[in-house]
């Protein structure tokens, strides 16, 4: 269904395949996992349960666990019902939209992929250029998704919804219908089944003339990223997430389109459940004339300072939400961080100083030790995968990730941004301020014992680090 390589990892690599049951996403896993085996790649399905739809929801997740095991595939699944705070900061479905994103970015950080392929089809890139329109974007401007954008990559963009089904009906496959894509208090879902159908009825051609016009659209931001990028050396004095420092004078003899892209590409909130600085409010930033300093509220978390000569963007810090999960950091040094004012710090130690700490109150939860010669590396710190399961260091059984989160007391809007310590293999050695795995665990043999600990920890409760020092609580 495909003639661009780019849409496929190198030879050797990973790729995630979102999947939520329904016929889209089906077609999509079983037709693509075969075209990467063959490419010589590696698959890992994911699947987010939102648990919004009760027995439906229950009935999605065993579909997709089930189709995993027919294709003989990896599965990571996460339930991340929807934030009470990003539904109110950008709506429902933008809410849902960016846990999912984050969720999959962790995944494929976790597995080293390049791509991570979403089910989009040619009907939906329709459904969201109308969207798009109805939402007050200018017509010339209005694009649709692109087939390969950061790690999403779409296949099926150009391929109409009615062939998916062809597709699944010629070899018997199942896929699982959602009942809400029937109601019509969605926006999207009123476009499918009321706005779309009365534009085809007056004109048979609606859907070529429009996918047309967001083709040229795309054509003319192309052409746009090109200035930005050789504007932004010239105008942008230091970006880092979340502020900016900007030369006006450079903005303002810029031609207007240019230095609002400009403008836009710093402001863009990624994954985060926010809305962006609207097109108004950052255009009235372009124009304003030097002079006295000034203080403006953009929208969206983002605030501008003018001071003279230098112009300053600075976003609120980012919303505590479980939809918010970082992605992994391979910890390479002796000390790393993680979002949320955590550091941690690892050290050699002899077996005679380890058992002087397995003693230790703190143990387990403000570090852990290992026997070091055992551990699979390297390293990792990720976004906690609550359907994990782990087996804590002395006790009997497993749980998951999510149980002992919660059993730990960590609040539910923070878990999926908790870290998590993971070797090579991906099993999860240490749950930091909650436990530590029977992974690697000391024995009479062990030669040396590799110390983990926080040296920072927002989230545990305070006590003494094998340092000798307090953890740190916010």
């Amino acid at each position: 269904m495909t003639d661009r390589p780019a849409l496929l990892p190198p030879p050797g690599g990973t790729a995630v395949v979102a999947v939520s049951g329904g016929l889209d996403s089906t077609v999509l896993a079983r037709t693509w996992a075969p075209l990467l085996a063959r490419w010589g790649c590696r698959a890992v399905l994911a699947h987010v349960d939102h648990e919004l739809r009760g027995d439906d929801s229950d009935a999605d997740r065993a579909f997709v666990v089930a189709l995993a095991e027919e294709l003989g595939l990896p599965l990571r699944v996460a339930s991340l019902p929807p934030d009470a705070d990003a539904v109110d900061a950008v709506g429902l479905e933008a809410a849902l939209r960016a846990s999912r994103r984050a969720f999959l970015r962790t995944v494929a950080a976790q597995h080293g992929a390049t791509h991570v392929y979403l089910g989009h089809h040619r009907d939906d890139q329709i459904e969201t250029v109308v969207l798009r329109l109805m939402q007050g974007a200018p017509a010339d401007r209005v694009t649709g998704m692109r087939a390969l954008q950061g790690p999403f990559a779409r296949p099926l963009l150009t391929v109409p919804r009615a062939r998916l089904r062809a597709l699944a009906e010629e070899h018997g496959w199942a896929w699982r219908e959602d009942a809400s894509n029937r109601d019509e208090s969605h926006p999207r879902n009123r476009i499918r089944h009321t706005v779309l159908p009365a534009l085809r009825a007056e004109d048979p051609r609606f859907d070529e003339a429009l996918l047309l016009a967001a083709a040229e659209a795309e054509e003319r931001r192309g052409a746009r990223d090109v200035e930005v990028e050789a504007l932004a050396p010239r105008a942008v004095v230091r970006a880092v997430d979340g502020a900016a420092r900007i030369r006006p004078d450079v903005l303002r003899a810029a031609p207007p389109d240019v230095a609002l892209a400009l403008l836009q590409r710093i402001c863009d909130p990624g994954d985060l459940p926010r809305r962006p600085p609207n097109r108004a409010a950052l255009s009235a930033l372009i124009e304003l004339p030097p002079g006295r300093s000034r203080r403006l509220d953009l929208g969206g978390g983002w605030t501008a300072r003018l001071e003279r000569d230098e112009l300053r963007l600075l976003r609120d810090a980012p919303l505590s939400l479980e939809s918010a999960a970082p992605t992994e950091r391979l910890w390479t040094e002796d000390a790393t961080s993680w979002p949320g004012g955590w550091r941690f710090r690892r050290r050699l130690l002899s077996p005679e100083e380890a058992r002087d700490l397995v003693a230790d109150p703190g143990a387990g939860r403000l570090f852990a030790l290992f026997d070091a010669d055992a551990l699979a590396r390297p390293l990792s710190v990720v976004a906690a995968p609550d359907d994990r399961r782990l087996r804590p260091y002395g006790l009997d059984g497993s749980a998951t990730v999510r149980r002992l989160l919660a059993e730990a007391g960590v609040p539910r809007s923070r878990r999926a941004a908790h870290p998590a310590i993971v070797d090579g293999d991906g099993n999860v050695l240490w749950l930091p301020g909650v436990r530590a795995a029977h992974v690697a665990s000391l024995d009479r043999g062990s030669r040396q014992a590799l110390l983990l600990y926080t040296e920072q920890s927002p989230d545990v409760n305070r006590g003494t680090s094998p340092t000798g020092r307090h953890a740190e609580t916010a």
